[in-house]
This record gives C-alpha cells, sequence and structure tokens, in this order.
C-alpha cells in the first residue's frame, strides 16, 4: 500500500484533500448567496456525495422523492409555447444523481453504465429523435436554444431511473425493498389526498401550485393501483393480501377526487387488463358488479356530475365541439379543438415535426403532443419503446417463476394500459411524476425472473464452500463470498438478458 511519510495511508488522505477542495470550491458561492440558495447548494451536494458513496441509498431517495417533492420555479418553453413548465426537486435530484452515477461507473469500470436489455435500443432511437427534432427547431427559430435543451433534458430524464436501477439491482430482496418503499410513498400521497377531500376542490398531490395537477395524480394512482391489484391477485398470503386490499381502497378514494376523467378511464381500461389476463378474473367481474351495483350509494355527488358534464353544453360558449352527436363540454371541447389544430401543423412538417414546443400548441394529449414535435420519426421512436416494454412485461408474465415476479408483471402490463388509455386526454409519458414509478418498476419487472434463475446459480456455486473455525477469518471469508455473490450475480444477470432477449 502507498503512502505518505509517516506511513499514512494515501486512501485515508485522499478523501480528506477531497472534502477541502470541495469546501474551498463552495466556500465563494455560498458567501455571496441568499440563505435559500446556500442550503440548496449544500442538499445538492450531500445528493452527490451519496449517489456516489451508495447507488442503492441514491435510488431509495428518488423513490422517496416521487410526488413528494416541491416546485422550485417555472421555466418558460419554446418560443410560442402558451404555458410555463414546472421545475421541481425531482427534476434536480435525477440530474445530480444520474451525473454522480455516471461519473461512479466511469471510474468503476466493472459496474458497467448500460446493461444489455431490449429497451435500450428504442429508448436511445426514442431520445435521438427528441434531440434531432428540437435541434431542426432551434435551428428555424422556432424554439431558443436553452429552452430546447431543457425541454430535451426534461423529456428524457426519467430514463436515468430505469438504467440506474437495472446497473445495480441484483437480489429479489432489493426488488421487493424497492417495490415497498414506493408502495409507502403512495400510501402517503393517498393519505394527502384523502385529507383534502373535506375542503371540497379537486384532490391533487403534494407541493403541485397554487392550480395543482389532478390528472397528474390520477394517472399516478392508476399505475401505483394496478401494481397493488395485480400483486393481490397472485399472492397466496392471507396476511398480504388483507394488507393489499386495504392499499386498493386508499388509492380508489383519492383517485375518485381527483376529478380526472382521463384517469377514471385509464382506470377503467387497466381493470379490463387485469380480467383478460388473471386467472382470477371471476374476483374480479364480481367486483366490478357489486361496484357497479352499489355505485348510487358509494359514489359521491360531484364525481357523479363531473362525469356527466362531459357531455353537457355550456350555454354561451362558442367554441363546442361534437362528438358522435354529442356536444362537448368546455375542457373536453378545448383538447378536440387543440388536437385539430395539432394535426393540421403536423401536416406541415410531417417528418421531424416542430422540436419539442416548437408547434406553439398546448396540447393535453400524448399522441398529438407527439406527433406534431417529434413527427413520424419520433411518434415511430415512441410506439416502439412502449410497444417493447409491453412486450417485455408480456414476456416476464408468461415465465415469472415466483407469484411476486408473476403478480408484479400483471401489474405493470394492466397500468402500461391503463397509461395508454390516460394518455388520450393528459401528457402521461413526459410527466416526471408519473414515469419515475413507470420506469422503476420497468426496470423490476425487466430484471425479476432473471435475477431468481441467477440467486439459484450462484447459492449452488457458493455452497459448497466452508468457513474457517477463527471468527476473525469466519468474518473475512464471509465478506470477501458476499462481494463475490454481487460481482458473480452482475455478470450472470448480463449473461442471461443477452441469450434471453437475443
Amino acid at each position: 500500500m502507498a503512502s505518505l511519510e509517516g506511513d499514512i495511508p494515501i486512501r485515508v488522505v485522499l478523501p480528506w484533500i477531497g472534502a477541502a477542495a470541495v469546501v474551498y470550491l463552495l466556500a465563494g458561492p455560498i458567501a455571496t448567496t441568499t440563505p435559500g440558495t446556500s442550503i440548496m447548494i449544500a442538499l445538492g451536494t450531500l445528493v452527490i456525495v451519496i449517489a456516489a458513496l451508495s447507488t442503492e441509498a441514491a435510488i431509495y431517495i428518488l423513490i422517496c422523492s416521487m410526488l413528494l417533492s416541491p416546485e422550485l420555479s417555472a421555466s418558460q418553453g419554446g418560443i410560442a409555447e402558451e404555458r410555463s413548465v414546472a421545475i421541481r426537486m425531482d427534476d434536480i435530484l435525477v440530474l445530480l444523481i444520474g451525473f454522480s452515477w455516471f461519473a461512479k461507473s466511469a471510474i468503476q469500470k466493472e459496474l458497467g453504465v448500460f446493461p444489455h436489455t431490449p429497451l435500450n435500443r428504442p429508448i436511445i432511437f426514442y431520445i435521438a429523435a427528441c434531440a434531432l427534432s428540437t435541434a431542426i427547431g432551434i435551428m428555424a427559430g422556432r424554439i431558443s436554444a436553452l429552452s430546447g435543451i431543457f425541454y430535451v433534458l426534461k423529456y428524457v430524464e426519467y430514463f436515468i431511473i430505469f438504467f440506474m436501477v437495472t446497473n445495480y439491482m441484483t437480489t429479489t430482496k432489493q426488488a421487493k425493498a424497492f417495490l415497498n418503499t414506493a408502495l409507502m410513498t403512495c400510501a402517503i400521497i393517498c393519505v394527502y389526498g384523502i385529507l383534502q377531500i373535506p375542503g371540497g376542490g379537486r384532490v391533487t398531490a403534494p407541493f403541485e401550485g397554487q392550480a395543482g395537477e389532478p390528472n397528474t395524480l390520477g394517472g399516478y394512482l392508476v399505475l401505483m393501483g394496478a401494481i397493488v391489484i395485480g400483486l393481490y391477485l397472485t399472492s397466496n398470503s392471507q396476511r398480504k393480501r388483507r394488507w393489499l386490499m386495504a392499499m386498493v381502497g386508499l388509492i380508489a378514494v383519492p383517485l375518485l377526487f381527483t376529478l380526472s376523467r382521463a384517469s377514471w378511464v385509464g382506470a377503467s381500461g387497466m381493470y379490463l387488463a387485469l380480467i383478460i389476463l388473471s386467472e382470477r378474473r371471476v374476483i374480479l367481474i364480481g367486483s366490478a358488479v357489486l361496484i357497479v351495483a352499489l355505485s348510487p350509494i358509494l359514489v359521491p355527488e360531484q364525481v357523479t356530475f363531473r362525469a356527466l358534464s362531459t357531455f353537457q353544453e355550456v350555454p354561451g360558449y362558442s367554441a363546442t365541439e361534437r362528438l358522435g352527436g354529442f356536444a362537448l363540454d368546455p375542457s373536453a371541447s378545448a383538447r378536440v379543438t387543440t388536437s385539430r389544430r395539432a394535426f393540421e401543423a403536423w401536416q406541415e412538417s410531417p417528418i421531424w415535426g416542430y422540436g419539442i414546443t416548437g408547434a406553439g400548441i398546448f396540447l393535453d394529449g400524448q399522441y398529438f403532443r407527439t406527433l406534431v414535435e417529434l413527427g413520424l420519426i419520433g411518434t415511430f421512436g415512441f410506439f416502439w419503446l412502449v410497444w417493447t416494454a409491453f412486450r417485455v412485461g408480456k414476456h416476464n408474465f408468461m415465465n415469472a417463476k415466483s407469484e411476486f415476479s408473476k403478480g408484479l408483471s400483471l401489474g405493470y402490463i394492466a397500468g402500461l394500459v391503463g397509461l395508454l388509455i390516460h394518455s388520450i386526454g393528459s401528457t402521461t409519458f413526459i410527466i416526471l411524476r408519473i414515469m419515475e414509478p413507470f420506469w422503476l418498476m420497468t426496470a423490476i419487472v425487466l430484471l425479476l425472473p432473471t435475477i431468481e434463475e441467477v440467486e439459484q446459480e450462484v447459492e449452488e456455486e457458493i455452497q459448497h464452500e466452508e468457513l474457517p473455525t477463527s471468527p476473525l477469518a469466519r468474518r473475512s471469508k464471509a465478506r470477501m463470498l458476499k462481494q463475490h455473490r454481487i460481482v458473480r450475480s452482475r455478470d450472470l444477470i448480463r449473461s442471461h438478458l443477452d441469450k434471453e432477449w437475443h
């Protein structure tokens, strides 16, 4: 071991040198900024340090921040964009942790960065389409360079979570811990939502600003509800099923009171997918019949009014649209109008689109927004990505070796169906607060069956290892075997993924 004068090991001195350098670099900015900004700099530095020391800790921070992080400010979009987009702590956390993770992976090359998965190519293609369309929009003068870069990052930042989890997760225990943390976060969000109900108005997630975004909360709850129901339908433990059923009820109440029609339709599609795929469809059908029969008693008046008002024309509103002979309310009419405008604009630039925010039309629908902003190339990339995610879920559902893996895959497929329907009335697949948990679940669902196989192989390899009798040597040997298990598991997981998907 190399050392300095006085036999002090370099590995002891280097962290102190690094800490002193960080303090020196931060001292100037902190001294000249406001206390709030100084706190943000300190917290950002702490997050980077934590992420550098422990990828697992960084993942837990991201999971806990989902829907629980505050809005910091708002940034205007493209030159013609009609609405600002909020910058949240989630955005900063994802980018800081992603930067730290990339740096750590570059130093420790044995960790790798992008394990080979069937989603890599569609993700890269979609990111390239976003960047290329926006770059063309910047060169054409439709989008400012700064906002263009900002929006591209907003569209793709959640992929960092997917790659971090697939790069790091090697055990079923970790998968369950990540999922349980996500469910606990969801429970907190639901309780917060329920506490808003007596105050009237629409239920929304914490830190959503003055207006709130009930549609965002609704999409999140559709996904998490699907995961919980999927686990319930495949579990053979009565204790677990009781807890999961309680969680379903906890999710259903705020979902209703979001008064988000896109979320309700998405939840219906999610439930139908569960009926089609589950072996316990009798339970689902019976529950649906019972809910419909009791709906006049159970469903609150404001929920019924919101649903019926969809096809009620507002007197004096001149922009009313009609669908199948039925007049739509102002909110639904506005979506139809902007979608028509987007389709007409797309015909002027069908291949590349206008770039992100370049069309100057604010759209509350994923499909027309993708079409007009990214053109046919980006729309192809989007559907390729979605189809591959669906294929991964279905493949692992059919080949699952445990009730946990099967239930999670079942819920994931149904949740994806629900989000695709939700996307008709919301830009679901570019909303970080929905996409963070979605890509976390995607990574877990993708890896779980492979991990279950690998765990058995690794245990068979090391089960014949004998531990020394000396306590010190025994602990040293145990640490060595633990490290061997991690490295060997990571290598086998990547090898199995290559064979399974190619």
